[in-house]
């Protein structure tokens, strides 16, 4: 059985007002629907008021103002390894590499031997 809830709260602090008072009526989806405004219909929910205290929670890491994130790739040739001697008489070097963290969708790497970009 599953229970969907409207939560529809405006302002209720615990600490300044000693006896809240909670308010819950169905809408007309037969949903539950939580207020601090009584509406027709609706029964006053009893609150247990130390169920209310919450403690306080550091939120410096809302504050970033940055939001582009900064990822850090490192890149690996895994062959040829490094000084191999390659034998190929058609003059073709295959390379393979990794990167990490993994790519995503729309990055791409470039090869380049000597300073020039190459493939």
């Amino acid at each position: 059985m599953s229970v969907s809830m409207t939560l529809a709260l405006t302002s209720i602090d615990a600490a300044a007002e000693s006896n809240p008072k909670i308010y819950r009526w169905k809408d007309k989806n037969g949903h539950w629907v939580y207020s601090d405004v009584p509406q027709l219909g609706s029964k006053e929910v009893k609150l247990n008021a130390s169920a209310l205290t919450m403690p306080s929670v550091d939120t410096k890491i809302l504050e970033q103002t940055d939001t582009t994130p900064i990822i850090q790739y490192t890149a690996k040739i895994t062959s040829p390894e490094h000084e191999q001697t390659i034998r190929d008489n058609s003059g073709s070097v295959y390379v393979t590499g990794t990167i990490e963290p993994r790519f995503t969708q729309g990055l791409s790497v470039q090869l380049f031997l000597n300073g020039t970009a190459t493939g």
